[in-house]
């Protein structure tokens, strides 16, 4: 008679792998990082252009729309001031030299004054550079008088080509302020235009929120010869300047294109 012998698994002998079978995951493991790792950059920028390409266009939408229902402008903006300089947390310091620190004459804080904008909040150094540099306690508010810092955009810099702003149009002598979305804007929460103040995350290190000021922001032209002030544009802000929607739309096809990070 044939005798069958029957083995029984015991579940407490078969606790973990064996060294085979971990070889074997670890090996896939790293198969996998080698394959998505070289593509997490490239992944990050087209996130970025995709996102900016959206915010920006509905930001412009929202401020348009502000004006034509209440014949003003939110206020209350991130002044991008800190002291009397431009806020060390800015990317690129100064944008890349697409920023300077600007004083405002009387007639320039009268036309602002007249499409609402009046109030700005200055920055301190913080571990948050985009959450937490602009104290929400009101406790670095300022209303815009004549003389006061605020941060100017070059007007002959590369940065009004890429936010399309035909410089030409304006009479001599104009500013072009750039101010912050921040949660202090009145623009802001459940009353306002938007829930939260959106923020800007850029496709590199150079542009970390935690580390670098990357709220949207908004830009103002004012004349102190004819009094007048005016919304250009919403735009982000990155270690070379500034960008609007276009530019990003343009970066993401020109990336899409070659395959490479732009």
């Amino acid at each position: 008679m044939n005798r069958q012998v029957l083995y029984r698994c015991d579940p407490q002998q078969r606790a973990g792998l064996t060294l085979i079978e971990l070889v074997v995951v670890l090996t896939v493991l790293v198969a996998l990082g080698g394959l998505i790792v070289p593509m997490l950059p490239n992944f990050l920028a087209k996130t970025h252009f995709a996102k900016c390409s959206t915010t920006i266009p509905e930001l412009n939408k929202l401020w348009i729309t502000s004006y034509t229902g209440d014949v003003q402008y939110p206020n209350g903006y991130d002044s991008l001031i800190e002291g009397s300089a431009l806020s060390t947390e800015l990317p690129g310091a100064d944008a890349g030299g697409e920023l300077s620190v600007g004083t405002l004459a009387a007639t320039e804080v009268n036309a602002l004054a007249a499409i609402g904008v009046t109030a700005v909040f200055d920055h301190v150094a913080s571990a948050n550079a985009t959450l937490d540099s602009v104290p929400i306690d009101g406790s670095t508010g300022r209303t815009l008088a004549e003389g006061e810092e605020v941060a100017i955009l070059n007007p002959i810099g590369p940065s009004v080509l890429s936010l399309g702003i035909d410089v030409a149009k304006y009479d001599v002598g104009t500013q072009f302020v750039v101010l912050g979305i921040g949660n202090n804007c009145n623009a802001v929460g459940p009353k306002g235009l938007m829930v939260e103040a959106p923020t800007h995350f850029g496709g590199e290190q150079a542009m970390n929120p935690v580390d670098f000021y990357q709220r949207y922001c908004v830009i103002f032209a004012v004349n102190a010869t004819d009094g007048t002030a005016e919304f250009v544009c919403a735009c982000s802000i990155h270690p070379d300047g500034f960008d609007g929607a276009e530019a990003h739309i343009r970066a993401y096809y020109e990336d899409q294109q070659d395959g490479t990070e732009v």
